[in-house]
């Protein structure tokens, strides 16, 4: 799979960029149907900080995984706030 789950060995679902995190849904060609939303941090500029995956769920169906991205998209939101503080 290509870094942060887009590339030929994947089909992107969704992605959405929170102020210090992107969460990245995708259909790897590798995981046997299996849809899987991961977590990245995001630098101040904007970009992505590190490869290494902060969280990740995995999901049976397009529909689980779009509804999963969107409360994963809330949950790390709430994390936007307490960072900012920290800033």
């Amino acid at each position: 799979m290509s870094l942060f789950g887009f590339g030929e060995s994947s089909t992107p679902v969704a992605r959405t960029k929170t102020k210090w995190y992107l969460v990245s849904t995708v259909l790897p060609t590798d995981t046997h149907g299996m849809y899987e939303t991961m977590v990245f941090p995001l630098n101040k500029s904007g970009d992505v900080a590190s490869n290494q995956e902060l969280e990740v769920q995995h999901y049976e169906s397009r529909h689980l995984a779009e509804e999963g991205h969107k409360k994963m998209v809330l949950k790390w939101k709430q994390y936007d706030e307490d960072r900012s503080e920290l800033s």
